[in-house]
Parts: C-alpha cells; sequence; structure tokens
C-alpha cells in the first residue's frame, strides 16, 4: 500500500514537527487520525518543517510552513515553491492557509524591517492553488484590536460567515478575535483560556470542529509540561468563550508540536451520506402528509383525524416542524460546503462550493405556492449534492 493510498484511510491528516532541539535539528511527520485525538505517525521525513498548514486543490496537497511553500501529490516527493512571503531583514512566521469565497489566501505573521522579534503584524496575501504563486501585489496588513499586541501563529475558522481569529500574543498567551471580513477589523472576544493556560507559555493554535465540537489544538510548555508539545481542549457546549481543561493528543511515539490538520473526502463524503439520511427522513415524513392533506381536501370530515384545522392549513405541530426544518438543512448544506473548501473539492471551474440558501415556508395554508417552495428546496439540495458527488468520485 502506497502511503497516499494509507493516508487516506484517516479521516484527519496533519503536518507536525519534533523539536529535537531548540530552535533545530527538527524532524516532519505526516500523522494520521479518524477522531481528531489520537493519533498514528504515517511518514517521518528527512526534512523539518516548522508549522505546518496543509490545503488541498485537485490532485494537489499544498503546505505551507516557516520558511516556504511546498506541494505534493503523493507525500513522498515535495515540488518546492519557494519562499515567497519572506521579506529582506524580516521574520516571517507560521503562515496559514485560509480558503473563502473570494479565494485561497496566506494569512503569517511578519516583524518589521531589522528589527527584533517584538515587533510583528499580521499580513494576508492572495494564492492562486492553480499556478502555486502568490499573487503579486495582495499583500496586506490584517486590522486587529489586539489585547497584548505582537502576535505571531494566526489561525481562521469561518462561522456562519465570519471570521474567528486565534493568535498567540505576549507574553505568549492565546486570544481570540471575531470580524465580519478578512483582513478585519477584528475585535477580542473574552474567553476563560489564560485561566486554562495556569500561567503556562502557550503558541501554535489551531482551531476545528470534530463532530460537532469545537476543538483548540495549542503547543504549551513550562510548569507542569516541561517539554513542548500538542494539547487539546474543548468548548464547552460549543461556546467559544468557555474551554476544558487542556489534555495532551495520544498515540505517538515522539513529541508533536504546532501542527496543520485537515478534514479529508471522507468527512465530506460523511457530512452527505448524513445529509442525504435526513432529507429521505424528512421528505418520507411531510411527503405523506402533504399527501394525505391532498387527498382530502375535498373530504371535511377526515380533516380532523390528520390534524388539519382547517381544510387546506396545517396544523401547528407540523408547520412547527417544516419551520424548524430548513434552518437546519441550510446549516448542514453550509457545512458539506465548507468541508468540501476544506478538503479542496472546487467546482468545474476551480471556485468553491457555495451552499443553496433554502426559503423557509412560513404560511399555513397548502397551496401552490408552498409546496412550490417545498420542491424547489428539495431540488436545490438534490442538485448541490449531485454537482459534489461527481467531483469526489
Amino acid at each position: 500500500m502506497t502511503l497516499l493510498e494509507q493516508s487516506k484511510k484517516y479521516q484527519y491528516l496533519a503536518m507536525t514537527f519534533d523539536e529535537i532541539q531548540f530552535p533545530s535539528p527538527t524532524i516532519s511527520h505526516l500523522i494520521g487520525s479518524n477522531d481528531g485525538l489520537n493519533w498514528i505517525d504515517l511518514k517521518q521525513y528527512d526534512f523539518g518543517w516548522r508549522d505546518p498548514s496543509l490545503a488541498k486543490y485537485q490532485d494537489y496537497w499544498y503546505v505551507c510552513y516557516t520558511g516556504g511553500i511546498a506541494r505534493t501529490k503523493d507525500w513522498e516527493t515535495f515540488e518546492s515553491l519557494g519562499a515567497p512571503l519572506e521579506a529582506t531583514g524580516c521574520y516571517t512566521w507560521a503562515p496559514e492557509w485560509v480558503i473563502d469565497a473570494q479565494g485561497w489566501h496566506l494569512i503569517y505573521a511578519q516583524n518589521q524591517p531589522n528589527t527584533d522579534d517584538q515587533t510583528f503584524n499580521l499580513y494576508v496575501v492572495d494564492f492562486d492553488p492553480d499556478s502555486g504563486r502568490v499573487k503579486d501585489g495582495t499583500k496586506q496588513p490584517v486590522n486587529v484590536d489586539y489585547v497584548q499586541g505582537n502576535p505571531i501563529d494566526p489561525n481562521v475558522n469561518i462561522i456562519n460567515g465570519q471570521y474567528y481569529l486565534w493568535v498567540r500574543e505576549k507574553p505568549l498567551e492565546l486570544h481570540l478575535y471575531r470580524a465580519n471580513e478578512l483582513l478585519g477589523p477584528y475585535e477580542p472576544i473574552a474567553t476563560n483560556f489564560l485561566d486554562i493556560q495556569k500561567g503556562l507559555a502557550d503558541e501554535g493554535p489551531e482551531m476545528i470542529q470534530i463532530d460537532g465540537q469545537w476543538i483548540l489544538f495549542s503547543d504549551p510548555w513550562g510548569g507542569w509540561i516541561p517539554k513542548r508539545r500538542l494539547y487539546y481542549s474543548k468548548a464547552i457546549d460549543n461556546d467559544l468563550t468557555n474551554w476544558s481543561t487542556m489534555q495532551p493528543i495520544e498515540g505517538l511515539s515522539f513529541m508533536p508540536r504546532h501542527f496543520g490538520i485537515v478534514e479529508q473526502f471522507a468527512a465530506v463524503v460523511k457530512s452527505m451520506n448524513s445529509l442525504v439520511a435526513d432529507l429521505n427522513t424528512a421528505i418520507n415524513q411531510n411527503e405523506t402528509k402533504f399527501n394525505s392533506i391532498k387527498n382530502v381536501l375535498n373530504d371535511t370530515s377526515l380533516t380532523e383525524s390528520i390534524g388539519i384545522v382547517d381544510s387546506g392549513y396545517l396544523d401547528r405541530s407540523l408547520y412547527l416542524q417544516l419551520v424548524s426544518l430548513f434552518p437546519r438543512l441550510n446549516k448542514k448544506l453550509a457545512s458539506v460546503a465548507q468541508l468540501a473548501k476544506t478538503a479542496g473539492v472546487t467546482d468545474a471551474n476551480g471556485y468553491p462550493y457555495v451552499a443553496p440558501s433554502l426559503s423557509v415556508p412560513t404560511g399555513l395554508a397548502i397551496d401552490d405556492v408552498y409546496l412550490g417552495i417545498i420542491n424547489e428546496n428539495f431540488s436545490m439540495i438534490s442538485q448541490f449534492l449531485d454537482q459534489i458527488e461527481q467531483r469526489i468520485v
């Protein structure tokens, strides 16, 4: 079995590094997991890339890291794409991929020229995954209202159309921010994570949703963690302001540090299958009721037995069921679209998929308009899933 075939067995892939000694040597590893918390070492490399981030595009896996960008089709051999983020007299640290409706971007930390490592700011450039090149003239600063300042190790998640940014700031603290645009302005979100750190130094934040649960990975050390390695914390009740006590990831014989984690194609298929199952259940439940209603519209003596208040109207329970169904399905469709972007699944023109927006029928009368909304919703869902499925088969 090739390394590529072996890697496809895991729902989550990550690249990390083992820091033998600070600041070098380091050794890169490819690791896999099916729950994001317990990992297996798939490959130890003969190089050491610090702070890697992964993204998938067609047959390529792209890796950006402190010092450069590379891509691979098989996880065995890598094509170097140079170090386009570097600037004379500057430190350039921990770039990360961000893929949104506008395309591919890199967000990274860079200090002021010919200064020490206490003058960092965040920047964004646009990236073309077809050519493997940073787009000229696209470098822009990120506008953040920092709690402490001097940010490094940016990590961005897009949740309900908003950008959530984790960074490490002086003095080695993790802070969370939110904005409506990738470039900001970002406002701070107060969390309990400084209490979770308990005075430890921490860096390398990586937040990802695993089976509906938000998980924050980070790279703490000091005190009761004498050697740097990856730990995770769970958002209690999925509240991003309230985090659980940190626990170490398990399964590896070395000490993994700051990593880039992605969910693979299998996760897209899994989410699609779950969505299809929900849809089939909803269709079966609601079409049965609709057909029953339509069959007895002219027989008022039967309307009471199926819950119709008056001929041609829905009872309250069915009304509430339908009103809540489509917002839930909108969230599932958005989740599928985001997973597709993360896994590098694009449409035939190379653009990220955008989930359809389902209409919510609000009336009680079962007329042609009402049934038309229902049928159009199911049609949009079917077309959306078919398009993605054709691209990942």
